[in-house]
């Protein structure tokens, strides 16, 4: 390499800190605005609360009604959904925790399962992880797959919600959290999205997941303690 390549390419170098020192900055301002209108969601997300509890069957409409969910999960169980909520962790880069609310039900004894999802970081290698609530499953009325192959590929929303064994992100949990818990009451009244939306988002995996007519899977009757 000739002295003046040498030279335009510690230039370089030099400029290129200073463009990922800028873009560090960036990101840390963003959390930081991000963080601070959580906060003055918080008692709207609680008066809307109160209008939800006069309407019947509003989180269960909504979970069936969102495209993601019924094309990736089915509604197998959903009618069972009495309350969804969604809050993040101390800081929103640090992950979340999804609670759903359910009424007495023929498949399991809890009343509520809780998810949390804690957010990785590349720079120090850790992954992405996840805790759930074990479910209490009444016997014979599991609706959890003895098992379950490695693509993430769920047939129920029990079996996403039990599986804590991906390494990169929950895309379902996205969902919950960043589109049905945001706005549900375009789910609720049937305006969501045009499945064209999602189409363009998920590319091939729209299809990919699809079921096979006559695919019969075994359901596993696993009563679990509390936590994984």
């Amino acid at each position: 390499m000739s002295r003046i390549s040498k030279a335009l390419l510690e230039q370089l170098i030099e400029s290129q800190k200073e463009i990922d020192k800028l873009n560090i900055m960036t990101s840390n301002a963003i959390l930081s605005v991000e963080d601070k209108y959580e906060k003055l969601r918080k008692p709207l997300y609680k008066k809307r609360n109160q209008a939800i509890k006069r309407l019947p069957n509003f989180w269960a409409t909504s979970f069936v009604n969102h495209p993601i969910i019924l094309r990736f999960l089915g509604e197998q169980g959903l009618g069972s959904i009495r309350k969804l909520k969604v809050e993040n962790l101390k800081k929103i880069n640090m992950g979340y925790r999804i609670h759903i609310y359910f009424y007495e039900n023929p498949y399991f004894k809890n009343k509520v399962l809780t998810k949390e999802i804690r957010f990785g970081n590349a720079k120090s290698g850790d992954w992405t992880t996840a805790t759930s609530t074990n479910i209490k499953w009444k016997k014979g009325m599991s609706l959890q797959r003895a098992k379950q192959n490695s693509l993430a590929v769920y047939k129920t929303l029990f079996e996403w919600f039990s599986d804590t064994t991906y390494k990169d992100f929950d895309f379902i949990g996205d969902y919950i959290r960043d589109d049905l818990w945001v706005n549900p009451l375009r789910f609720y009244c049937k305006e969501a999205a045009p499945e064209d939306t999602y189409k363009e988002e998920f590319g091939n995996e729209f299809k990919m997941y699809d079921e096979d007519e006559g695919d019969k899977e075994e359901y596993e009757d696993n009563s679990n303690e509390e936590y994984n």
